[in-house]
């Protein structure tokens, strides 16, 4: 394809077709459910790169906090709801706090599963920094140890 046609749209197979500097032809396949989870993507394993094409969305860049103001409201409605049917005091607060639990379950299920996946993707980065400096270190001390397994000099043991 040395040229697109005029009629190309960005959501076009000839539109979403990889750069042409990057390889994908030995790349692993991307098992990707939901819009959500594609967007979220942004480096994947063996220095393949896949960048999403248009702009990132609030929920996508921040779901710890959106998940966290989303359980607060839920709450809050809850709590206001349990108030005017007549709840006070300790009954109000377990009632809501129950309610509340309960429909974020089942309400924010897509939400908790972006916060997983963000949370489960900080931690796979951070452990493979520790393995490439762990990785590191050994081959420091590999080659410190070559360096002293060296055959000594014939001077240097007669001194001791």
């Amino acid at each position: 394809m040395s040229q697109s046609h005029p009629e190309s749209r960005p959501g076009s197979p000839e539109a979403s077709s990889p750069p042409p500097h990057v390889d994908v032809t030995d790349a692993p396949p991307i098992d990707v459910t939901d819009a959500a989870t594609a967007a979220d993507l942004e480096v994947v394993e063996d220095d393949v790169v896949v960048v999403d094409d248009g702009p990132r969305t609030f929920t996508q860049k921040h779901p710890v906090f959106v998940y966290t103001l989303l359980r607060f409201g839920l709450l809050l409605v809850a709590g206001a709801v349990c108030y005017l049917l007549g709840a006070r005091d300790i009954l109000l607060i377990v009632l809501a706090f129950f309610i509340s639990a309960i429909v974020s379950f089942i309400v924010l299920a897509p939400q908790r599963d972006l916060v997983g996946q963000r949370t489960g993707s900080y931690f796979r980065r951070m452990n493979d920094r520790i393995e490439a400096s762990k990785t590191a270190e050994d081959d420091l001390v590999d080659s410190a140890a070559e360096f002293d397994e060296r055959p000594a000099n014939a001077d240097d043991t007669d001194k001791k």
